[in-house]
């Protein structure tokens, strides 16, 4: 029952994250990038040995600047490990978060793309170049889940597999 309970900010973020995902296909508002997440905050590198290490990459601007606790990171692992693979919304790409009680201390976001692909999770695992690390304390408030509809409109993904990928490209995107 405990684990149940303590599950219940994260579970319901992860509804609220799929639902602001789907209604986001209907909406014809334009994002970039870069409304949501800071140059710093973006990473491209070759390949990444484990999907642990990559969202421990993804994650280090934020924890570095104050902004997410490595226990917030700890959890976002964890959520992998226990709940799969279901933040792999869009193709190639996993948005992993936490509940907003477990080390967010505001709204925050940072990328990490990996030109080589990432095999993510360890049962029903997915490949994935990128990584897109959301930090939502305000849940009625944010708009980072809007970074779906970025890095799912199909000129992107192209993008995003292209070997001479670059932080430059990423900040470019819009939907």
């Amino acid at each position: 029952m405990k684990g149940y309970v303590n599950q219940l900010p994260y579970t319901k973020m992860s509804s609220q994250f799929v639902k602001h995902y789907t209604e986001q296909k209907h909406e014809k508002t334009f994002h970039r990038v870069t409304d949501y997440v800071f140059d710093d905050d973006i990473q491209v590198i070759d390949a990444c040995e484990s999907w642990q290490d990559a969202i421990r990459l993804a994650a280090m601007p934020l924890v570095q600047r104050g902004l997410m606790e490595p226990r917030y990171v700890d959890t976002m692992i964890r959520a992998v490990c226990e709940l799969g693979t279901y933040m792999v919304l869009t193709p190639g790409t996993a948005y992993v978060h936490a509940g907003v009680n477990d080390g967010i201390s505001d709204d925050c976001a940072a990328i990490l793309v990996s030109r080589s692909p990432i095999k993510f999770g360890s049962e029903n695992a997915k490949n994935v170049r990128v990584i897109v690390v959301l930090g939502i304390k305000h849940q009625d408030k944010s708009d980072l889940l809007a970074l779906a509809s970025i890095f799912g409109a199909s000129s992107n993904l192209e993008s995003l597999a292209r070997p001479d990928i670059t932080t430059k490209t990423i900040t470019l995107m819009h939907d």
